[in-house]
């Protein structure tokens, strides 16, 4: 296991961002209806979770979401890469949603991302995507600056 720091977990941050903007506008012309649908149903499964407040259960769908849309763009070596980035980032990723209001935010952006691919807006889709990445970014930050409780 190799161990991140800091710096380079922002940086693949940025890169993941770029990377998932570039996947969602490729996506555009690729994805299919049924497609669509199965990112659809991740994103009403994860409000249940939101809504149950399960991170347990919000995680693998937020992951399995991410990796769907990725492999809808048709390009395998995007496919391959994205793995590869979010293998490493695994832990950090499910901190930066166990923050208050983190797991509902993530998911209204991904309804937002939704609706730029149904619409077939290649550039609205990446930049939605690309915001995405990088709010995930700052939840994250938010975590490592915030004071952590005292164990009692």
């Amino acid at each position: 296991v190799t161990e991140l720091s800091v710096k380079e977990v922002l940086d693949i941050y940025d890169l993941r961002a770029n990377l998932f903007a570039m996947a969602a506008r490729h996506a555009i012309g690729h994805i299919t209806g049924v497609q669509l649908a199965a990112l659809q149903d991740l994103v009403d499964r994860m409000d249940e979770a939101v809504e149950a407040d399960a991170i347990d259960a919000f995680y693998p769908l937020n992951g399995a979401f991410h990796d769907q849309l990725v492999e809808s763009c048709g390009n395998g070596k995007v496919t391959e890469l994205w793995s590869q980035l979010e293998r490493q980032l695994h832990l950090f990723r499910r901190r930066g949603l166990v923050r208050p209001g983190a797991m509902r935010a993530s998911n209204g952006e991904h309804r937002l991302l939704i609706q730029a691919l149904r619409t077939g807006d290649a550039p609205e889709a990446a930049r939605v995507a690309e915001a995405h990445i990088l709010a995930g970014k700052n939840r994250l930050l938010g975590s490592i600056v915030e004071p952590r409780p005292k164990l009692s």
